[in-house]
């Protein structure tokens, strides 16, 4: 079973293409990238979902057969049981996985540094465009998966760790 990781989608975002942050297909681009993902396979969804979309994206979601995490971002509003009870396997604010001898740290934004954990995968950035990079930030220890950074398709964890 694969891992694959990405976040800030904002399914149904109309100002984001506006203001030339995405391209005008970047829709098109994210769900063709969720249809690679093998049935046995696992989202983790670094949160930002949708903005303006939350029933259709919700509906579409939960047509895959893959397991879908989420780690609830700035954008997601709503409650963990509502997420669970529209199509999300797992919910919370953040998670911690044991993997390959190491701890990975998955949140919506970038964290500090802790003891104990190996690297922070996250999004809210946009690779730098509207947030810019927090003073902690650290190359080696922040793995960034917004489409913005992994080109508008999902990321194997194996391949970003």
């Amino acid at each position: 079973m694969d891992i694959y990781i990405i976040s800030d989608t904002h399914f149904g975002h109309d100002n984001i293409v506006k203001w030339g942050l995405r391209p005008v297909d970047y829709n098109e681009q994210l769900w063709s990238a969720f249809d690679t993902i093998p049935e046995d396979s696992i989202l983790i969804h670094c949160g930002d979902i949708t903005l303006g979309a939350d029933a259709a994206t919700h509906t579409k979601l939960q047509g895959y057969k893959f397991k879908k995490w989420l780690v609830r971002g700035n954008h997601d509003n709503h409650s963990i049981s509502w997420y669970i009870k529209n199509g999300w396997d797992f919910c919370a604010d953040e998670i911690v996985i044991n993997m390959f001898g190491n701890n990975f740290l998955f949140s919506h934004a970038p964290l500090a540094k802790r003891v104990g954990i190996s690297k922070n995968i996250h999004g809210h950035l946009h690779n730098g465009l509207s947030r810019g990079r927090p003073d902690f930030y650290d190359e080696a220890y922040h793995v960034e998966v917004t489409p913005e950074v992994i080109g508008y398709k999902v990321a194997k964890l194996s391949q970003k760790i």
